[in-house]
């Protein structure tokens, strides 16, 4: 559904700036479905994740790695097209936790 919105977003010529609220919800979005479907915590990046990522905060997955939503989401609405889809994000996404079916 995100790259839906997105898509759309981009096919109506908008600029980053115009919709970088919309964007940034979007980033949110993804990131709290983290947390809440795989296990990721919300962390405050460090000073050299933030130059990195250009973002001041990110998820944690259970295994340690740092992930940046809302810069996924800014990069799909940038570059587009399959390489940048955020449910292939999501789908190939390392350090998920692993859910026990009983």
């Amino acid at each position: 559904v995100v790259d839906f919105l997105i898509d759309g977003l981009r096919k109506g010529g908008t600029g980053r700036e115009q919709v970088r609220d919309t964007l940034f919800g979007l980033g949110a979005y993804v990131g709290e479905v983290l947390v809440r479907r795989a296990g990721a915590a919300w962390v405050d990046f460090d000073a050299d994740q933030r130059a990195y990522f250009g973002q001041a905060v990110g998820v944690r997955m259970p295994d340690g790695r740092v992930w940046n939503p809302l810069g996924k989401v800014r990069n799909r609405f940038e570059l587009g097209g399959p390489g940048e889809s955020l449910q292939t994000f999501y789908l190939t996404l390392h350090g998920r936790a692993r859910r026990v079916v009983a």
